[in-house]
């Protein structure tokens, strides 16, 4: 999946949807840093992206900043 989105964003850099599914995906394969830049880029462009706020949230709590994850969760 991460090859794929990684394709889409190439090709659109601004598809934020496409931004934010990338940033699903490193989380899931667990490349939390990567997923952090592509969650912040897709908020950039969008700040009520929803998935990338859940995204960003994983990051934030993974690096050990609770409240921030909670922010975004909310």
């Amino acid at each position: 999946a991460v090859q794929l989105l990684a394709g889409v964003v190439a090709r659109d850099p601004w598809h934020v949807d496409a931004v934010a599914a990338l940033a699903a995906a490193l989380a899931d394969a667990g490349r939390l840093h990567d997923a952090g830049i592509a969650a912040a880029r897709a908020l950039g462009r969008d700040p009520e992206h929803a998935l990338a706020l859940a995204v960003d949230g994983i990051c934030r709590e993974a690096a050990g900043d609770v409240d921030g994850a909670r922010a975004q969760w909310m």
